[in-house]
C-alpha cells in the first residue's frame, strides 16, 4: 500500500489486507489503483462501470461514445481472501473511498450486518459485483454512510433488506447516481430502504430479474429513479416517500402513492394502483409527461444511471 492516507496523498490499496486496513482507518482517504484500459465493448454492457481517462465514472454511457470509455481492471476478489465467506462485519471508517471504477466481487458474508459505514464516510465509483444474499431473513447488506456513482449487483436466495439502518452512529445511507442489479431465485422479499439526515437518495436505477411466483419488492425513500427489467408475478411497491419514479418493467402488480408523481408503463403491467398509468408511447413523450405534472428535463434527454 502506498500513500499517506491524506486527501492529496491517499492510500492506494493493492489487496484485501490493504483494503481492510486502509478503510478501517478513521479520517483516511483511500483509492483503488487506476489500471485503466480502453473498453473493447461494442455495446453498452449492463452492470459495467465505464470511466473516463481519469477514472471518473461515465453517467449514462451510450454506444456511440464507447470508443472514448475506459475500464478499470483492478479487482478485489473475496474468494481469494475468504472463500468460505466473511465471518465479521466489514466496517468502513475512512472519510473517503474512491474506487476509480474498480471492482469488489464475490461478496459473501456469514453475518447479519454486511457492510457498515460511519455516517461521515463516502464511497464512490465502486462496482460491487456478485453480492450473494443468503445469510438471514432479517439481515441487511449495507448500513450507513454515503454512496455516489456505484454499482450494486446482488443475488437473493433468501428474503432480505439490501440497505437499511437507523442508529445515531451509522444511520440509513444516502445513495445517489448509482445502479442496482438484483436477481432472485425464489419467492423472496427484496427491500431497499434509504434516507440520510433528511436528505433524499436520488437519481438511481434499478434492474430486476426475478424468478418465483410470489414475494414483494419494496423501494422506500428515493426520488427520481428508474425501474426496469422483470419482477415476474411479484408486487412492486413504492412507498409514499418515493417520488418521480419511472417504472418500466414487467410486473404482476405495481403500487404506490398517487401524490408522489410516479408513473408506470401499463403496457407491461395491467394492475397499477397509486401510480399514474401511461403507455409506452406516452412514456417517451416529454410534452405529455410535463402536462401531467411529471418532472421532465427537456433540454437534454436524461435517465437515472
Amino acid at each position: 500500500m502506498t500513500g499517506k492516507g491524506e486527501q492529496n496523498d491517499p492510500y492506494i490499496v493493492s489487496d484485501w489486507n490493504d483494503f481492510i486496513t486502509a478503510t478501517g482507518t478513521s479520517g483516511a482517504y483511500v483509492e483503488f489503483p487506476q489500471n485503466l484500459v480502453k473498453t473493447s465493448d461494442t455495446e453498452v454492457v449492463e452492470g459495467k462501470l465505464y470511466v473516463d481517462s481519469t477514472g471518473e465514472p461515465v453517467t449514462n454511457p451510450v454506444p456511440s461514445k464507447l470508443s472514448e470509455y475506459y475500464e478499470n481492471t483492478f479487482v478485489l476478489d473475496q474468494n481469494e481472501y475468504a472463500p468460505e465467506g466473511l465471518t465479521s462485519i466489514l466496517e468502513i471508517k475512512c472519510t473517503s473511498l474512491n474506487g476509480r471504477g474498480g471492482m469488489i466481487k464475490n461478496i459473501h458474508f456469514l453475518v447479519d450486518v454486511f457492510l457498515r459505514l460511519l455516517s461521515s464516510s463516502t464511497v464512490r465509483n465502486v462496482n460491487f459485483n456478485n453480492w450473494l444474499i443468503d445469510t438471514n431473513r432479517y439481515g441487511y447488506s449495507i448500513y450507513g454512510g454515503k454512496f455516489y456513482k456505484c454499482i450494486f449487483s446482488a443475488s437473493f436466495s433468501i428474503s432480505g433488506t439490501f440497505i437499511t439502518g437507523n442508529d445515531n452512529s451509522y444511520g440509513r445511507p444516502l445513495v445517489q447516481k448509482s445502479s442496482f442489479y438484483f436477481t432472485r431465485t425464489g419467492d423472496y422479499d427484496i427491500n431497499v430502504n434509504t434516507t440520510y439526515m433528511n436528505k433524499d437518495s436520488t437519481d438511481n436505477r434499478f434492474y430486476f430479474e426475478c424468478a418465483g411466483t410470489s414475494g414483494q419488492i419494496k423501494i422506500y425513500k428515493m426520488n427520481r429513479c428508474l425501474v426496469q427489467g422483470n419482477v415476474g408475478t411479484s408486487t412492486l411497491d413504492l412507498a409514499q416517500e418515493s417520488k418521480y419514479f419511472v417504472v418500466d418493467c414487467i410486473a404482476n402488480r405495481i403500487s404506490g402513492s398517487s401524490s408522489s408523481y410516479c408513473i408506470a408503463n401499463s403496457d407491461k403491467c395491467s394492475s397499477i394502483s397509486g401510480l399514474i398509468a401511461v403507455t409506452t408511447e406516452q412514456l417517451n413523450d416529454a410534452e405529455y409527461l410535463s402536462s401531467i405534472g411529471f418532472l421532465v428535463q427537456t433540454k437534454a434527454k436524461t435517465k437515472a444511471v
